[in-house]
């Protein structure tokens, strides 16, 4: 059966259980449950803890004996989801059932007591008087160690610290999780300022000064060439046509009497037109002035 939310490493050979934060994350519903099956027909598992013999635990310490009980009630729910081939709720609520049992049995009572070989003892007989469910939290049964529960305590009190779910043992201004905001504040902040400090900034191209009087000079240049070289070509151009046309053709003489005789021509018309453009201005200013002189 694996469970994608908890993964093994090997060291020197041993095997240590790693449970990550969305697997601590989904431990609310289980303590639910474990919460509402607490004194649900305790009598009838008397048997099973009081043939326990783990190390530590003490029969006929009634507080021993009531935590065994409630353990076992809670079976019931793992059974189901196990049952029900529902594998990975069955890993989530083993997971909470050795957290509880530790939380119980060592953290609240300062007495060390051997919580998985009792835990084993439990399922192994509740399994066995079942019959069938002889597997029950075998990916934990095998392989968690009492330092892993250890772990796993601590983890999930980080949770509820952050989460704010907070119980009869855990309050919001108990000093773990005064210390364990401070930490998360204390990281933000340093992320914060890790990432402005790591911000590339995007300054605005600009043209060095020293490379603007060069690019001016040369367009000042390249003005002042081709204005030198049209006025050159025009001068040569005109006095090519004169001398090419006037003095080494053989029409040349015949050629500029045309020309001249057609720009008499042209200014006689235009002197002629501008007349005729006066007189007529002239009557009608007659006209105007008469008008005004009969009205």
């Amino acid at each position: 059966m694996k469970n994608k939310y908890v993964f093994f490493y090997s060291y020197k050979s041993n095997y240590k259980i790693i449970i990550v934060y969305d697997y601590i994350e989904k431990l609310y519903e289980p303590k639910r449950r474990m919460y509402n099956d607490i004194g649900y027909g305790k009598s009838r598992y008397d048997f099973y803890c009081k043939n326990v013999t783990a190390s530590g635990f003490n029969k006929s310490n009634s507080e021993h004996i009531n935590i065994c009980l409630d353990a076992k009630t809670y079976m019931l729910s793992i059974t189901g989801k196990y049952r029900n081939h529902n594998y990975e709720d069955e890993n989530i609520y083993c997971l909470y059932l050795f957290y509880w049992l530790y939380h119980n049995l060592m953290k609240k009572t300062n007495q060390f007591v051997d919580v998985k070989s009792m835990l084993y003892q439990v399922l192994n007989a509740y399994g066995r008087d079942l019959g069938g469910f002889d597997n029950l939290c075998k990916d934990y049964k095998n392989i968690i160690t009492d330092y892993d529960l250890i772990k796993i305590s601590h983890l999930y009190d980080v949770y509820k610290c952050i989460k704010g779910e907070y119980d009869n043992e855990l309050r919001e201004d108990d000093y773990f999780c005064v210390a364990i905001k401070k930490l998360v504040e204390n990281y933000n902040t340093e992320m914060k300022a890790h990432a402005v400090t790591h911000t590339v900034p995007m300054e605005t191209i600009r043209c060095p000064s020293n490379i603007k009087s060069p690019i001016i000079i040369t367009v000042l240049a390249m003005v002042i060439t081709l204005t030198f070289l049209f006025i050159m070509f025009k001068v040569n151009y005109d006095m090519f046509y004169k001398y090419f046309f006037y003095k080494n053709t053989k029409y040349g003489s015949n050629l500029q009497r045309v020309i001249k005789r057609i720009k008499n021509k042209l200014s006689i018309s235009s002197e002629s037109e501008m007349r005729r453009r006066d007189s007529s201005y002239n009557r009608y200013n007659i006209l105007n002035h008469l008008n005004e002189f009969y009205y």
